[in-house]
C-alpha cells in the first residue's frame, strides 16, 4: 500500500489500516525498551491517560546530547509535551476522535500532542 508523501499522511494511513485498539507511532531510528508492551498496557490501564510516550535516551555520550536527554525528560514530564522520537502511543478511539496527525510539513507530532493536550485539559 502506498500513500501520500509526508510523515503525517503516512502515520494517518498506518493508523487507518491498523487493526489494534492501541496505536504506537515509532520513528525509524527509535528503539523501544524490551518491556514496552507492559509499559503501554500499564499506562493505558488508567482511563484518564490520553497519550503515553517513552523516555528519550541516546547512545551518543557528548555533553550536548546529555543535555537533550534531560531537557526532553523535563519537557515531557512537566509540560506534557512528548515528541514523536519518544514513540507516542494512545487508544485508537482517541486518535480517531481527535482527527489524527495534522497535515503539516514539519512537527506534526508536536501539533498532535498540543491538540491532545487541549482536548484533555492538560494545559
Amino acid at each position: 500500500m502506498t500513500g501520500r508523501k509526508g510523515r503525517a499522511a503516512q502515520q494517518n494511513l498506518g493508523a487507518e489500516v491498523a487493526r489494534g485498539r492501541v496505536l504506537l507511532f515509532l520513528h525509524a531510528d527509535t528503539r523501544l525498551p524490551e518491556d514496552y508492551v507492559s509499559h503501554v498496557f500499564e499506562t493505558l490501564m488508567d482511563r484518564r491517560v490520553v497519550l503515553g510516550a517513552f523516555g528519550f535516551k541516546t547512545d551518543l555520550r557528548q555533553t550536548l546530547m546529555r543535555f537533550f536527554e534531560i531537557s526532553t525528560h523535563l519537557r515531557s514530564r512537566y509540560l506534557h509535551l512528548p515528541y514523536g522520537d519518544q514513540a507516542l502511543f494512545l487508544r485508537r478511539t482517541v486518535f480517531v476522535n481527535t482527527g489524527g496527525f495534522p497535515d503539516v510539513p514539519i512537527a506534526e507530532d508536536l501539533a498532535f500532542v498540543r491538540r491532545l493536550s487541549s482536548v484533555a485539559g492538560l494545559h
